[in-house]
């Protein structure tokens, strides 16, 4: 395995990790406004 693809996949999963975590504020955002 080659460096550049550990690097890459490492890079892929931090941004996929981010994106996740900002899809489940904005989710609980929205929820939380339905409940008011």
């Amino acid at each position: 395995m080659s460096a550049l693809y550990l690097e890459t996949w490492r890079i892929l999963s931090e941004l996929g990790l981010i994106v996740f975590l900002s899809l489940a504020n904005i989710t609980q955002d929205i929820l939380d406004r339905k409940k008011k």
